[in-house]
């Protein structure tokens, strides 16, 4: 691709960054319904544990929170339910029941291990979208979770499928399973998975213990290949490092120039506290903007999130290799 293009392409990408900052239209939200994990992976960014986090919202509190959401924005807003490990929470399903009787359409984020056969029906009529993860074959995945959780994990996709509920995979890829790509592909698309969203493990929370599991600058090139091989067969969808819209680009380490960070923009996230943060992954207190124990959402998106939209940066700090790619742009 000519420099020309190339200019023009980003300077496009520019333009749509800039109209998103002038109408800041909420379209989703990341909600860290708790703090709590059955797990404690070696990359997991909020160094999560089964340890009680004493100041984890109740559920009067996140009542009152998506009422307000549903009030002030609307319930087209997608509510996207992380933590921790979701099915954790005692009351996680009268929290789902109470967002489908607001209209919310809901997605979540679970490790899969606490799906079993008394909950997975209501799984299936309570939300819109599952993500499970799973990191690569038994070896890989067992030393990414800490434990032997690989088989268990197997046991209850296969029961989401059996009622007819079909995971997004979610896979964080290191030095352990970057060779294992391509076989683990073939794995995927023989259990019938139709979505794989694949992201590098980034040096945040606990991988900061954990370095010798990161990729080189050239297995991260080697993955951005590996990337664009998939989508030219084009037989299950790819999610990979949040992907630009726009698509003038032919290769993921190309299309990465034109990714522009949306977080306070057109989404926000609320952590296990009541915390509002842009991103589940500024947890700062320097990024913090309030919290819904006292503040009203509306006036924080309208005011607060204000100095989001006059920010000129392009690449959010916590992705690595996306900045480090793109250190001379």
């Amino acid at each position: 691709m000519s420099k020309l293009k190339e200019k023009v392409y980003l300077s496009l990408a520019d333009f749509q960054h800039n109209l998103h900052k002038s109408i800041h239209e909420l379209k989703s939200i990341g909600v860290e319904i708790t703090g709590r994990c059955n797990l404690q992976c070696r990359h997991c960014y909020m160094r999560s544990s089964l340890s009680a986090k004493e100041d984890e919202l109740k559920t009067d509190e996140w009542r009152m929170f998506f009422s307000e959401i549903r009030k002030d924005f609307g319930n087209n807003v997608g509510i996207r339910l992380t933590g921790g490990e979701i099915f954790l929470r005692e009351d996680i399903f009268e929290l789902l029941e109470f967002l489908e009787e607001e209209g919310f359409v809901v997605s979540v984020v679970s490790n899969g291990l606490l799906i079993n056969e008394e909950n997975v029906k209501k799984i299936s009529k309570l939300i819109a979208g599952i993500s499970i993860s799973l990191d690569g074959f038994e070896e890989s995945h067992n030393y990414l979770r800490g434990g032997n959780f690989y088989k268990k994990t197997l046991e209850n996709i296969k029961l989401l499928k059996e009622n007819k509920i079909i995971p997004s995979i979610k896979t964080a890829v290191f030095q352990k399973n970057i060779n294992e790509l391509d076989d683990f592909y073939a794995f995927l698309k023989k259990m019938g998975i139709v979505q794989w969203q694949i992201s590098p493990m980034e040096l945040i929370g606990r991988a900061n213990d954990n370095k010798g599991d990161m990729l080189s600058m050239s297995d991260y090139i080697r993955l951005c290949e590996f990337v664009d091989k998939l989508r030219l067969e084009g037989k299950m969808q790819l999610i990979f490092e949040e992907d630009s819209k726009i698509n003038f680009f032919k290769k993921s380490s190309e299309v990465i120039k034109c990714k522009r960070c949306v977080a306070g923009i057109t989404t926000f996230s609320v952590l296990y506290n009541g915390d509002i943060t842009s991103c589940v992954q500024n947890q700062e207190k320097s990024d913090i903007m309030g919290n819904i124990r006292k503040d009203r959402m509306k006036e924080l998106w309208e005011n607060s999130f204000g100095k989001n939209r006059q920010k000129s940066y392009k690449f959010c700090d916590n992705h690595y290799f996306i900045n480090k790619l793109n250190a001379n742009i």
